[in-house]
């Protein structure tokens, strides 16, 4: 029984047939077929059943393949140990996830000068909802990851606080609220509030910073971006909550800060015991300081 096969075997898990974890796997159909059975032949219990439809794990080979995930994580812990132990503070390799209402406003103006303060710094960086990206944290296919809270996480993983960020009510020039300097939330109409898809935490948390409950949305509009949402507001659909970060220097919006202030916590979120948490927690650091220094 090897590392390799019970990888082999949660690939298939994850993606329902042979040949869709070959390709994750970048090996070919027969040599992950022929390694996962032998890794059945050395358990002597089938874990998967091959039908027409795809590959569908067993009932036993459910139980024996939480048990796999749980020994991958421990190899990958002594790999990260090992690997900890020869490199410094953010150098070498980092895989980090980032959610889609954070990568793309804070990423492009930190990159450069976060290459230039750890030279040795290699990032590869995913995009993701929140809940997927906590789940590769929790596979060990991510070291950290950038997100916003409040959100659950779960007793396994732990948040670094990286920096706090201001809500802003965007609305469009012609809104009866376009004279008011601040906007309280008893001015929010939440029939009038658009805001992102189920999935992305920013929902929940506008939601939560206007105390408005979702069945009051107007038209149960879901939209898929910050930029979707942005073009509704300019043609009149409604007012939204922005991130300080995603106001733009040429706006077309009209931006008013929400009174009482309310705002999210971006965070940086690692494994329990990590072995790089001090990474993690000088990758906060720098963040809180950047933006500080921006302000």
């Amino acid at each position: 029984m090897t590392l390799t096969q019970l990888r082999y075997a949660l690939a298939v898990l994850e993606h329902g047939s042979i040949s869709a974890a070959a390709r994750a796997c970048y090996v070919s159909q027969p040599s992950l077929s022929e390694g996962l059975s032998q890794l059945e032949t050395q358990l002597d219990v089938m874990l998967f059943e091959r039908t027409a439809r795809g590959t569908k794990p067993t009932e036993e080979g459910l139980v024996l393949l939480e048990q796999a995930r749980r020994v991958l994580a421990e190899a990958d812990t002594l790999q990260e140990l090992a690997a900890a132990s020869k490199v410094g503070v953010l150098e070498g390799t980092i895989r980090l996830g980032v959610i889609p209402t954070i990568g793309p406003y804070l990423l492009p103006r930190m990159l450069l000068s976060l290459e230039r303060a750890f030279p040795r710094l290699e990032l590869q960086i995913e995009e993701n909802l929140t809940s997927v990206l906590l789940e590769q944290l929790r596979d060990h296919r991510l070291d950290m990851a950038i997100v916003a809270l409040p959100y659950e996480i779960g007793d396994d993983l732990c948040a670094i606080e990286a920096y706090e960020e201001p809500f802003y009510v965007g609305l469009p020039p012609d809104d009866p609220l376009a004279d008011r300097t601040a906007i309280s939330l008893d001015e929010i109409d939440g029939s009038d509030l658009l805001l992102l898809d189920e999935g992305h935490c920013l929902r929940d948390q506008a939601l939560e910073a206007c105390q408005t409950p979702a069945s009051a949305l107007r038209r149960q509009f879901r939209g898929a971006s910050l930029e979707t949402i942005r073009q509704f507001v300019l043609a009149g659909w409604g007012i939204s909550l922005f991130p300080e970060l995603t106001i733009r220097p040429d706006e077309p919006l009209l931006i008013r800060p929400l009174e009482p202030p309310a705002h999210r916590d971006i965070v940086v979120v690692i494994r329990q015991g990590y072995a790089r948490a001090e990474s993690a927690r000088a990758l906060a650091d720098f963040l809180g300081e950047a933006i500080a220094q921006s302000d």
